[in-house]
């Protein structure tokens, strides 16, 4: 077997994992946050049986390979080495702290789940994109704790509501996750070249089916090679469970793909006849 075709098996199983606890996540509370814990473990056991047959393979390469940032490979390693046990870490590392986690959000009022409407930007991906547009204006999806890394000029909270205010200057829009993020891409669309001019969009990629997807076509898109690590309100550095892409419109697409070349695919809709 080559070694292109045991990485795309590697690369499919973790999807696989990764596929079902993003299905799972919509079951109750604790229930929900026990299931990412096991998967956890599972994408931990894929990778320890791949390295036992393929012990030259360095995390960096497993990191190109599969999508998945090498300290998240190494960490999920890590930890289905140290409970070999499925039945032992489920009971006692599993269980434990997934009742921990839920009553620490009803204690506090805090009831976002794992998958909260807000998974904040990486700086690494803010810096690009504002030397693309040469700053940002608005961030009309955001909040005070994500906008210490946008460091945009005005942002817009779930209190002030974005979708009701007029949008100036350069956006950058990681719209919410879940059902509230369509309403504020249809209102990115609909007010380009009306109110503002030069925007980029963050959003996922498996969602290219998607109506409201469709109009992304009209601008430049930069389909990530890799799973963006994103920060959350209920745990940091949450590795994503499919890929990203954002999407440029404006007047500086050669810029665009120029910087952001190095996250991915660059993509542009072949011109009508």
């Amino acid at each position: 077997m080559s070694n292109i075709v045991k990485y795309v098996e590697l690369r499919n199983r973790l999807d696989e994992i990764d596929k079902q606890v993003y299905l799972d996540v919509r079951d109750g509370f604790y229930e929900s946050r026990l299931k990412i814990k096991i998967g956890l473990w599972e994408k931990g056991k894929t990778v320890c049986d791949f390295r036992g047959v393929n012990p030259q393979t360095n995390w960096l390469q497993l990191e190109k390979q599969t999508g998945r940032n090498h300290e998240s490979l190494k960490a999920w390693h890590d930890l289905y080495q140290k409970y070999l046990d499925k039945k032992k870490y489920i009971e006692e590392v599993a269980k434990p702290a997934s009742l921990k986690w839920a009553e620490d959000r009803l204690k506090s009022g805090n009831l976002l789940s794992s998958d909260s409407p807000e998974w904040w930007t990486p700086k690494k991906y803010i810096d690009a994109a504002r030397e693309v547009m040469g700053g940002i204006d608005l961030d009309p999806a955001s909040c005070a704790e994500a906008n210490k890394i946008v460091q945009a000029t005005q942002f817009y909270d779930e209190e002030i509501n974005g979708l009701n205010k007029i949008w100036e200057g350069r956006v950058f829009l990681n719209p919410p996750y879940g059902l509230g993020g369509p309403e504020f891409i249809e209102k990115f669309i609909h007010d380009i070249e009306s109110t503002f001019n030069e925007g980029i969009i963050l959003v996922n990629s498996r969602s290219t089916d998607a109506d409201w997807f469709q109009p992304m076509f009209n601008g430049i898109i930069c389909f990530t090679d890799h799973r963006i690590d994103f920060d959350s309100p209920g745990e940091k550095k949450t590795s994503s469970t499919h890929g990203s892409c954002f999407i440029y419109f404006g007047p500086n697409e050669k810029k665009f793909a120029e910087i952001f070349a190095q996250f991915g695919n660059i993509v542009k809709r072949w011109p009508s006849e």
